[in-house]
């Protein structure tokens, strides 16, 4: 692509630099990989520049690049300024996010169950970070309902991390406090309560009755739950109506989808990062995660939910998040 546009229109050259330095930049969070996307575009600036018949060392180019370098360097910083700006300091900061992440690990410990049925949580963030946009809260009335909703956040980094974890601490008592039927209605009027530019987030709630079975399911603008039905050998994806975003309109209400779990039933709850990337659509996503989770759960086993995410991973881009329920 340099060389086209090296011999067909000379005075682009600079700008197709520039603009492909920043893509590439913006697939990554760490400086480490920005220093060494400038070096690599440097180099080929130069390359083509010489080759080009042209000066190898042309002051516009490599004002323009190291241009896209100082705004792209800004952007890395912006998550953690933010957090800084609102709490009022660096060392405050970096505190909060230290206790962040400790509440994050214990939030992730599943709560005890009877022996016939299994919760298992896999939540992996974006590029590794240590804070995740997605979370789980759940409740139980022990021996006779468990209740679990899957949330993600708009937005990623740490910023969305601490929007995460605190709105968890919310919605778990939410999920404590009020019937099934009310729970996201009463998140979506909580969220729009402290709510911000970014403060919209999609979630889905299960509640199941631990010895009928029986469950309902509801979502705001999530992915749809996924049922595995032993006795048919059948998955089926869970496509009823769903209310809008939590966070997005006043009284928006969140119809339910009834099902029940036998013994050997599984039930997934996922965010949009296991199913969807650049390369791949939703509906092709999800086809592609039951191909995956039949698979692992017909060879059975314990830590089922983190052998079918890493079985999916398709890229490190957006927080990703899976919750699987089984009878067993």
């Amino acid at each position: 692509m340099f060389a086209m546009v090296a011999r067909s229109a000379p005075p682009a050259l600079p700008w197709v630099t520039v603009g492909l330095f920043m893509l590439i930049g913006l697939t990554m969070m760490r400086p480490v990989f920005l220093v060494l996307d400038a070096l690599g575009v440097g180099a080929v600036v130069v390359l083509v520049l010489t080759l080009a018949g042209g000066p190898a060392i042309n002051g516009l180019s490599i004002g323009l690049v190291l241009l896209g370098a100082i705004v792209l360097g800004l952007a890395l910083h912006r998550d953690r300024n933010e957090v800084i700006g609102a709490i009022g300091g660096a060392a405050a900061a970096d505190a909060m996010l230290l206790d962040l992440r400790e509440r994050i690990r214990r939030r992730r410990q599943p709560p005890l169950l009877p022996a016939e049925w299994l919760l298992e949580t896999d939540l992996r963030a974006a590029r590794g970070d240590g804070f995740c946009g997605d979370f789980v809260v759940t409740a139980t009335e022990p021996g006779r309902r468990l209740d679990v909703g899957l949330v993600d956040v708009s937005g990623k980094g740490s910023a969305a991390g601490a929007r995460a974890v605190l709105l968890s601490g919310a919605l778990e008592a939410l999920l404590n406090a009020v019937p099934a039927p009310r729970f996201l209605p009463a998140a979506n009027d909580h969220v729009l309560r402290i709510g911000d530019a970014e403060g919209f987030a999609t979630a889905i709630h299960a509640s199941i009755d631990l010895v009928s079975g029986e469950f309902r399911i509801s979502a705001a603008g999530h992915p749809p739950a996924v049922h595995y039905r032993s006795g048919a050998g059948r998955w089926d994806v869970l496509e009823a109506e769903h209310g809008p975003a939590l966070g997005l309109l006043h009284g928006a209400t969140y119809p339910a989808q009834e099902g029940v779990l036998a013994r050997g039933d599984v039930l997934l709850l996922y965010t949009d990062g296991l199913v969807e990337n650049r390369h791949l659509d939703v509906i092709r996503g999800i086809d592609r995660l039951i191909g995956h989770a039949e698979a692992v759960v017909a060879r059975g086993g314990l830590e089922l939910a983190s052998v079918l995410a890493e079985a999916i991973r398709a890229e490190d881009g957006d927080d990703r998040a899976l919750v699987l329920i089984r009878r067993v």
